[in-house]
C-alpha cells in the first residue's frame, strides 16, 4: 500500500546499464497502456450506450480492439509495432499475475478485472495479430507463464509461514529477520 519511492531513495544505485534497461521497460509498458486508452477514444468507445445517459457498457471486444489498436495504429514500422507489442506482453504478464494472486486469496480482486478480458485471453489476442518478427516465441512466453505460477506458489507460503496477516498490506517496510534483532520502523530508524 505504500508507493515505491526508490527514484529518490539514496540508499542505493543501479549500474547505468541495469537502470537504462529498467527505464526502457517501463517507457514501452507505458506507452502501450497509454495507447491502448487513446484507442478507445479513436475507436469511440467511450460514447455513451445508452441515449440521454453518460452509461457505458463494457466489451470485452473493444478491449481485445483497444489492445490491437495501441499497437498498430503508431506506425507501419516494424520496430515500432514489436517494441509496443512486447510492452503489452509486458503489462499482461503483470496483470495475470495480479490476477493469480487475487484468485488464491493473496490479495483483493484487481479492479478491471468485470469490465476486461482475462490477461493472458489479451496477450494472445495481440501475439495473433501480429507476425513473428520482433516478438518473444511462444516457448518464452510459456515460460514466463511458468514462473508467474512458482512466484504466486512462492508467495503463498511466505504468507503460511508468516506471523503477520497484513504481509502484503501493512504500511512502511520492514527488515528481513536476519538483519537485525527487531523490526525497525520505517522512515524514523532507517
Amino acid at each position: 500500500s505504500e508507493s515505491f519511492d526508490f527514484e529518490i531513495d539514496p540508499r542505493g544505485f543501479l549500474p547505468p546499464p541495469l537502470e537504462q534497461t529498467i527505464q526502457n521497460l517501463c517507457h514501452r509498458q507505458m506507452e502501450f497502456t497509454f495507447g491502448h486508452e487513446f484507442a478507445h477514444f479513436l475507436e469511440g468507445h467511450l460514447a455513451s450506450d445508452v441515449a440521454g445517459s453518460p452509461t457505458k457498457v463494457y466489451s470485452f471486444e473493444c478491449e481485445f480492439t483497444a489492445d490491437r489498436q495501441a499497437v498498430v495504429l503508431v506506425s507501419s514500422d516494424k520496430k515500432s509495432r514489436s517494441h509496443l507489442s512486447c510492452g503489452a506482453y509486458d503489462v499482461f504478464l503483470y496483470l495475470h499475475f495480479l490476477e493469480l494472486a487475487a484468485e488464491a486469496g493473496h490479495i483483493a480482486k484487481f479492479s478491471i478485472s468485470d469490465t476486461h478480458p482475462p490477461a493472458l485471453e489479451r496477450l494472445r489476442n495481440v501475439r495473433e495479430r501480429f507476425d513473428d518478427t520482433g516478438q518473444p516465441d511462444r516457448a518464452t512466453l510459456g515460460m514466463n507463464i511458468r514462473e508467474i505460477r512458482r512466484m504466486i506458489d512462492f508467495v503463498g507460503k511466505r504468507l503460511e509461514l508468516s506471523d503477520r496477516d497484513d504481509l502484503l498490506t501493512f504500511y512502511g517496510s520492514m527488515y528481513l529477520p536476519s538483519f537485525t534483532k527487531r523490526l525497525r520502523q520505517d522512515r524514523i530508524e532507517f
